[in-house]
């Protein structure tokens, strides 16, 4: 086969070398293709405090903010305080590219912690990394490449915590998991203590190491949750919950007969004036000093507390209409990942490659002679990830009880990703609607792990098939 002769390497060979090399030789291409680093965001996005506060008055700011966790913004913080203005895009841009290349190799490093052959570690790291959605991501300034970057370093975390069981691995593990808590709200503190419960009942013997690496992670997250819920009554990282759940919901009574995400005088028939923590800017100042909508004005709390009483009102009077919703929320979300709207500055610029990455090349001739569509793409990704999920619940279901300690470690894995795969779905799903796409891409990397250790567990089952053999092979000469 010539891939086998493609990948016959002589012993010593660094494949984390050439998956640099790759890297960068992809990225420069995507830039001599005219991708260009999206700092929009940084401008429009709501998420981010605005700058003259972030520079004079940053830990207050930070502090008193209720509408997003607070790291994401001290990151910004540290960038545009350290570095002159000249210098901010460029900076940014370097991180970005940075936490690309550093999540390709903890990609490969957490396959070959699983004990997946080379080749298919290799493969899988590939495939992700020369996707269209992970050129695309790594160049725009959002917290999605964060999260992605957290969320597969945290499984590796946990890989080496399953192997040597010492308080420092089980420490690093839940402190990933604390800080992408403290990063991005989706990730709620209950997710966390969650999987500690978990691991406490599946790992009774090392309870006492469990309890105490836990601890720390889960004060500091959980301590940012209850300062909200003294200061402003909600044990949340974030105030959003009520708009975006009217996203899903779409409901059209009270103050929901208005248009989301407005600035605040479009309620003010629905609030009162807050009169709070005076001095207090960050609460005080309806509208940032670009002129974007501060939505950590303090009346703000109550546009979102009413929006979310009419969409509760909404889902109780007409549940099946909410199904239907968040069924449309999971088509969105099995798109292709390059698919968000966020991306559609620089997708242009690389059509040809995504059409011929996922194949929609197809639809498009197909479209073109005969004026029909061949195939939906969510359809056919929703069918590969629920088989995949299924298979790999099967096998984890089977080993986690098994006396055969390699499966044992395999389930584990397997149960974290399921775990948190599942959660993405429910919180991204259910409660939100029009950036469902965004959120499938952050597990990508989880699916594929599953599908490495599904591939190298059917592999030799399938061996009676020619191609089958030669594959398995090769992979026996590079384990």
């Amino acid at each position: 086969m010539i891939l086998n002769r493609i990948m016959q390497v002589k012993p010593g060979f660094s494949w984390p070398a050439l998956i640099c090399i790759i890297f960068i030789v992809s990225r420069l291409t995507a830039y001599a293709c005219g991708v260009i680093f999206n700092m929009g965001f940084f401008t429009w996005g709501a998420q981010c405090l605005d700058i003259p506060l972030l520079q004079n008055k940053l830990w207050e700011s930070i502090w008193y903010m209720h509408g997003q966790p607070p790291l994401f913004n001290l990151y910004i913080a540290a960038v545009i305080n350290l570095f002159p203005d000249f210098l901010v895009k460029y900076v940014f841009q370097l991180c970005f590219l940075g936490f690309g290349l550093l999540h390709s190799l903890l990609l490969y490093k957490l396959l070959r912690e699983l004990y997946i052959p080379m080749k298919i570690c290799v493969l899988i790291t590939l495939y992700f990394m020369l996707s269209p959605a992970a050129v695309l991501y790594e160049n725009l300034f959002y917290y999605t490449q964060i999260e992605l970057l957290l969320l597969t370093l945290s499984a590796w975390l946990l890989a080496r915590f399953l192997k040597q069981q010492t308080f420092i691995n089980a420490f690093l593990f839940f402190l990933t998991l604390a800080v992408l808590i403290l990063t991005r709200s989706m990730f709620h503190w209950v997710w966390l203590l969650g999987f500690v419960m978990v691991l406490l009942a599946l790992l009774p013997a090392h309870r006492n190491i469990l309890l105490l690496a836990a601890l720390i992670p889960l004060v500091l997250s959980g301590g940012w949750f209850y300062k909200n819920y003294v200061l402003y009554g909600k044990f949340a990282s974030s105030s959003w919950l009520g708009m975006s759940l009217a996203n899903v919901v779409k409901p059209q009574t009270g103050i929901a007969q208005k248009p989301r995400w407005k600035g605040i005088e479009t309620y003010e028939d629905f609030i009162i004036p807050d009169t709070r923590f005076p001095g207090i800017e960050v609460l005080h100042t309806p509208y940032q000093s670009d002129s974007m909508v501060n939505l950590n004005y303090l009346p703000y709390l109550q546009v979102f507390d009413q929006f979310l009483e009419e969409s509760v009102k909404k889902i109780k009077s007409e549940p099946g209409q909410y199904f239907y919703n968040v069924l449309k929320g999971h088509y969105l979300y099995f798109n292709p990942a390059a698919n968000y709207d966020g991306l559609s500055d620089n997708r242009p610029k690389i059509n040809i490659y995504a059409a011929l990455y996922d194949l929609s090349f197809l639809n498009a001739l197909y479209k073109r002679f005969t004026g029909k569509i061949l195939y939906q793409p969510a359809f056919y990704i929703a069918i590969a990830n629920i088989l995949i999920l299924l298979l790999s619940l099967r096998l984890c279901l089977l080993w986690v009880f098994s006396g055969n300690q390699e499966k044992r470690f395999h389930a584990f894995i397997m149960l974290y990703l399921l775990y948190n795969i599942a959660y993405i779905d429910f919180t991204g799903n259910f409660f939100e609607y029009s950036e469902n796409v965004r959120f499938r891409f952050i597990t990508i990397p989880s699916t594929l792990v599953l599908s490495g250790i599904l591939l190298n567990y059917y592999l030799p089952h399938l061996s009676k098939f020619k191609w089958v053999k030669k594959f398995n092979n090769f992979n026996s000469l590079h384990k």
